[in-house]
C-alpha cells in the first residue's frame, strides 16, 4: 500500500487465512519512498513479478521503481514525470502536476524483451507538453523524460501550460492486446489544446513506433456534453 506519508508498507497475509498485519522489517519495510516537501502523496503500487519491481508515482510528479523482494527501505530508480518544480511559483506537489494514478505496466507482445511502464500527469516535466503520457521500460533509471518518450494530452490555456487540472490513466485498444505495439493503440483523456479554462475534455488515441508511443498519427476526439462528439485527426 502507498500512503499519504510517502511510505510504501507491505501487508500480509492477504489470503490463504491468517490475520493481515504491517510486515515490519529493519532492512526492508517500510519502504520510504516519497520525501518531497509539497506532496508525498503515493498512488496504489503495482507489482511486476516478471520485472522484479513495484512501480508508484507521487503527487508531485515523480515515478518511481522498487525491489520487489529486498527494496532496502528506498527505492530503486526515480523518474521526473511532472512538473516537479522549486515551489516558488508553481509546480511542486500542486493540482495537475502530480502522478494520481497508478501507472501501467505492461509486457507488449511486439516488445517482450522489457516490461512497459506507462505514467500519466497533467503537466508534464518536458517543456512545450501540458498533460502527458510517458512510456519507460520496466528498468528505467533516475533521470527525466524527454519528446521521444512522451506524447501531449493537450493544455487547456495554451501549448505546454499546465492548467491545474488532474489527468487520470488510460487504457489500450483490443488491437494493442493482439498484437502489442505493432499496430496497437494508447487511449487516454485530456484537454482540448488551448480550449480556454475550463476545457472540454478530448480524448487521445496514440500509435507505436518502434515500440514507443508517437503522436505521429494520433487521433483526437473532442468530446462536448452538449453537443456530442467530433472528430480530430
Amino acid at each position: 500500500m502507498g500512503a499519504d506519508n510517502g511510505l510504501l508498507y507491505k501487508i500480509t497475509p492477504v489470503f490463504g487465512g491468517g490475520a493481515p498485519a504491517l510486515v515490519s522489517d529493519p532492512s526492508n519495510w517500510p519502504v520510504t519512498v516519497s520525501t518531497n516537501k509539497y506532496n508525498t502523496v503515493l498512488t496504489d503500487p503495482v507489482v511486476d513479478d516478471n520485472a522484479g519491481l513495484i512501480f508508484l508515482g507521487d503527487g508531485e510528479g515523480y515515478l518511481y521503481s522498487v525491489n520487489l523482494t529486498s527494496p532496502g527501505k528506498t527505492y530503486v530508480a526515480q523518474q521526473t514525470i511532472g512538473w516537479a518544480y522549486d515551489g516558488s511559483g508553481d509546480g511542486s506537489g500542486k493540482s495537475g502536476t502530480g502522478i494520481v494514478d497508478p501507472p501501467i505496466v505492461v509486457n507488449d507482445p511486439a516488445n517482450s524483451t522489457a516490461d512497459q511502464v506507462f505514467a500519466f500527469t497533467g503537466c508534464s516535466y518536458v517543456l512545450g507538453i501540458g498533460g502527458a503520457v510517458t512510456q519507460l521500460p520496466a528498468n528505467f533509471t533516475t533521470g527525466v523524460p524527454t519528446t521521444s518518450n512522451t506524447v501531449d494530452l493537450g493544455s487547456a490555456s495554451g501549448k505546454g501550460d499546465c492548467t491545474g487540472k488532474n489527468v487520470h490513466a488510460g487504457t489500450f485498444d483490443n488491437a494493442f492486446w493482439l498484437n502489442g505495439s505493432a499496430s496497437g493503440h494508447l487511449m487516454a483523456c485530456g484537454f482540448v489544446q488551448s480550449g480556454g479554462t475550463p476545457s472540454n475534455p478530448e480524448m487521445y488515441m496514440f500509435p507505436f513506433a518502434s515500440n514507443v508511443i508517437t503522436s505521429t498519427g494520433s487521433t483526437n476526439f473532442v468530446v462536448n456534453t452538449t453537443k456530442g462528439m467530433s472528430v480530430r485527426r
